[in-house]
């Protein structure tokens, strides 16, 4: 009769952390994107075609993508992409990147390259640690080591990803160390409460 009583208790409750995890992931992930917008347009206010210049104009206009479609973002949808996308639509992306971000100075060039894959990673390791599927796939290679270099920067980052979150989520107000306790309980819990 107990583990009934824990199972309806807990169930619920687990889903619920699960819920605050997300939200409080996808708060992280937008203020790191927010992050990267402002340092964009400090660093092309500072440069002589100013806010004008395409590459910016383009930037902006990607970062804004990212912050709108991010918690529709999954890690399945991800998959599915990176799995059907043919070699011929691969390179057509490859090309209309180069041409959409394209500025002749070479300095430019470099800060968008980075500002994107910063951007784009910021978004996958969003959608692995809010999705029950990307946390599963992490445990599976934590429990397997398979390779065990993986699994050693996969826990890193999740451990991570938790520190991180909480010190975002303290200053909203949950400063008291039991709430930040239960966000990290709530992550490590995430597998448990998706199979229920």
């Amino acid at each position: 009769m107990n583990d009934l009583a824990i199972a309806c208790l807990g169930v619920p409750a687990l889903i619920g952390i699960w819920g605050l995890w997300k939200s409080a992931r996808l708060a992280v992930t937008r203020d790191e994107v927010f992050r990267l917008r402002d340092e964009a347009r400090a660093f092309f206010a500072a440069r002589p075609r100013g806010l004008e210049d395409t590459a910016y104009l383009e930037l902006r206009r990607f970062l804004n993508a990212n912050l709108r479609w991010a918690e529709h973002l999954r890690f399945m949808g991800m998959l599915y992409l990176v799995s059907t996308i043919s070699d011929e639509a691969r390179e057509f992306v490859r090309e209309e990147i180069q041409r959409r971000f394209y500025s002749p100075d070479p300095e430019v060039r470099r800060f968008v390259d980075g500002v994107r894959r910063s951007a784009i990673r910021k978004m996958q390791k969003y959608m692995l640690l809010t999705s029950t599927l990307g946390l599963l796939v992490l445990a599976l290679s934590l429990l397997l080591g398979i390779p065990a270099l993986l699994a050693h920067r996969s826990l890193k980052a999740l451990k991570d990803a938790i520190a991180e979150t909480c010190d975002r989520v303290r200053p909203m107000g949950a400063d008291s160390l039991a709430q930040a306790a239960m966000l990290e309980a709530g992550a490590a819990s995430a597998p448990i409460a998706a199979a229920a």
